[in-house]
């Protein structure tokens, strides 16, 4: 079975805090990077600014890819592509599919319920998150 192909991640504010969402539906009440499945034609890079617009209406930059990761369920295969990335100055995110939308300082992550994925990337990459 091919892996869904799926963008994550990590923006960044000036002081080094990343942005977790809440989601809704699925997973409802779950943290997550925002992020998505990546549409037919697009690029990993594409699929992650086409869903940072779609989800919290952000042109973010993204400054670097960060690792890919499978991950497996019992349904599907996935394969994550997580980046980080850092918005306009000025820009705002807005929650147009999450339910609330925190700025977070690495050593916090851990007082939040991630998505499994997430929490997989959080305890193999921290140390990434930490670089400011």
């Amino acid at each position: 079975m091919e892996p869904i192909e799926v963008s994550a991640v990590a923006i960044r504010d000036g002081e080094g805090r990343v942005l977790l969402c809440r989601r809704t539906g699925t997973l409802e009440g779950r943290w997550e990077f925002p992020g998505g499945k990546r549409e037919k034609g697009e690029t990993m890079a594409q699929c992650a600014r086409r869903e940072l617009l779609e989800e919290l209406g952000v042109h973010a930059r993204l400054t670097r890819a960060l690792c890919q990761m499978p991950w497996e369920t019992p349904e599907k295969n996935l394969l994550f592509t997580f980046f980080e990335a850092c918005l306009a100055q000025g820009e705002t995110p807005e929650l147009r599919v999450h339910s609330a939308a925190e700025w977070v300082a690495p050593e916090k992550i851990g007082a939040y319920t991630l998505c499994d994925a997430d929490a997989a990337f959080i305890n193999t990459y921290y140390n990434v998150l930490l670089e400011k």
